[in-house]
C-alpha cells in the first residue's frame, strides 16, 4: 500500500488533478472510498479534493463508503466535513439510506452519531429506517429505532479520534490501478 500511495502522491505533485474522474464520471475520491483506501483518501484530501464530488448518479465518497461498509473511510469523511445529508440523483438515497439498505451497522452508527437526518426520505418516500426494515436489516433498523426514541441524548455524536492508517495486511489495502491511473488525468 505504501508504494501505491507514494506513487499517487508523486502523480499529484506532478500536477495530476485530485478531482480527476473516471470515464463514467466517478471521482478518484469515490473510487478510493469504494475500495476502503483510507491512505489514498487522506492524501487526496490534503491535495484539495472535493469531499462532496459526485459520480454520474450523484453519489459521494461518503455514500459509497457507507454502502460498502468502509467505516474507517466514512468516519474520516465525516470528521473532515463531508455532507452527511446529501442525496444522490438516482434514487434520492443519502449515506444513511445506503448504510441501512445494505445493513452496514457501523456506518449507520457513525452517521447517527454525526446527526445525519433520519427523517429524510428518498424518491420512493422512504426513510433509512423504512429501507432497513424493508430489506430485513434488523440490526440497523434497531439502531435507527433506538436513535429515534432517544432524541434527547446529549452524548457527543462524533467522537474525534485519529483515524488509523491501513496497512498492507488489511484485505484490499492497495490503491487500485484505476485510482492511480485516474490521478494522471488533468483538468
Amino acid at each position: 500500500m505504501k508504494g501505491k500511495v507514494e506513487e499517487l502522491e508523486r502523480l499529484l505533485k506532478d500536477g495530476a488533478d485530485p478531482d480527476a474522474k473516471h470515464g463514467r464520471g466517478t471521482p478518484v475520491l469515490v473510487l478510493a472510498a469504494r475500495g476502503g483506501h483510507l491512505d489514498a483518501l487522506k492524501l487526496l484530501r490534503r491535495r484539495g479534493a472535493n469531499l462532496d464530488a459526485t459520480d454520474g448518479g450523484g453519489g459521494t465518497a461518503l455514500m459509497t463508503a457507507a454502502r460498502n461498509g468502509k467505516a474507517d473511510c466514512a468516519e474520516a469523511l465525516l470528521e473532515w466535513g463531508a455532507d452527511k445529508d446529501a442525496a444522490d440523483t438516482f434514487d434520492g438515497n443519502t449515506a444513511l439510506h445506503r448504510a441501512a439498505k445494505y445493513g452496514r451497522l457501523e456506518c449507520a452508527r457513525l452517521l447517527v452519531r454525526a446527526r445525519a437526518d433520519r427523517a429524510k426520505k428518498n424518491k420512493d418516500g422512504k426513510t433509512a429506517l423504512e429501507l432497513a426494515r424493508e430489506k430485513g436489516k434488523a440490526e440497523v433498523a434497531a439502531l435507527l429505532e433506538q436513535a429515534d426514541a432517544d432524541v434527547s441524548d446529549s452524548t457527543p455524536l462524533v467522537k474525534k479520534r485519529r483515524v488509523a492508517s491501513r496497512t498492507s495486511s488489511v484485505k484490499g489495502a492497495c490503491v487500485s490501478p484505476c485510482v492511480v491511473r485516474l490521478c494522471t488525468l488533468r483538468r
